[in-house]
């Protein structure tokens, strides 16, 4: 009697196992690093965002406020869309046998109790469409043509890596005027870009299609970029990055500088100067 209670008891805790999902532990792609010497942005403000500084919930509850609705897009997000599926699918299966009717075996059930490695990053991607540009900062000279926006943290515990905006805008004229918008508003908090071409020199003497051209300000924790690339038949897109470069670790931003390498003004950038 003892012996078929224990293998019983051993029996529920084994099918408990197997059919309850493990928690997920965290395994980053790769070790961050230290940011290099050189000079710190004096800032790392983007669409309304601080790189580097601001967290999940912060952006979440602001994007809330503006009416922006997101996805997130990251590697467990998606997959637990793919296991909401799959019960889905196992639920529609079984009312249909309920029903009398021949099923064809589910298969991919085991995604509803196991682990995919993909899980295993903890990355956070807010991708949000359709986005009013005009809500996301307290520039006016935005053009008005929906931007795609795009935030990321490498996990919910750290301060945001990456935030990004796009806009596929059907002129030139117009294409010129954002970057120019774009280029001026950075340079306010960084000062002159270290590199790259003016769009307006390139479109004079023409702008094949997928040409592009780029403006951008780099340092040791942080950089910024302005881009414009000729899609042919779907515009001219404009994109805007902010970011702490990949691999430096998130909080880089918030470290005090590098002993000798002060943090230069507004008008000199790590690779423009004087």
């Amino acid at each position: 009697m003892v012996l078929l209670l224990v293998v019983g008891v051993l029996g529920a805790y084994e099918w408990h196992r197997m059919h309850t999902l493990p928690p997920v532990k965290d395994a980053f792609p790769v070790k961050f690093t230290e940011p290099p010497p050189g000079p710190k942005a004096p800032s790392t403000a983007g669409l309304g965002f601080e790189v580097g500084r601001t967290h999940l919930a912060e952006a979440q509850a602001r994007l809330n406020s503006l009416g922006i609705n997101c996805r997130d897009t990251g590697p467990r997000a998606l997959v637990e869309l793919s296991r909401q599926n799959k019960r889905v699918e196992i639920q529609l299966a079984e009312e249909k046998k309920a029903h009398g009717e021949t099923v064809a075996a589910v298969t991919g059930a085991s995604m509803l109790f196991h682990r995919s490695k993909m899980e295993s990053n903890p990355q956070v991607r807010l991708s949000c469409d359709e986005v009013d540009a005009s809500k996301l900062d307290a520039r006016t000279t935005r053009q008005p043509y929906a931007a795609r926006v795009l935030l990321i943290w490498d996990s919910a515990d750290l301060p945001l890596r990456y935030a990004s905006a796009s806009q596929a805008l059907p002129t030139f004229a117009e294409a010129e005027a954002a970057f120019q918008s774009a280029e001026k508003a950075v340079e306010t908090r960084l000062g002159r870009p270290g590199e790259g071409k003016n769009l307006t020199d390139l479109t004079s003497k023409g702008f094949p299609t997928f040409a592009q051209t780029k403006k951008a300000w780099k340092y040791s924790d942080f950089s910024a970029s302005v881009k414009a690339q000729n899609l042919g038949g779907r515009g001219i897109q404009i994109e805007e990055v902010y970011e702490v470069p990949w691999p430096i670790r998130t909080d880089a931003p918030t470290l005090p500088p590098t002993p000798g390498a002060a943090t230069p003004p507004a008008d000199a950038a790590l690779d423009g100067g004087p």
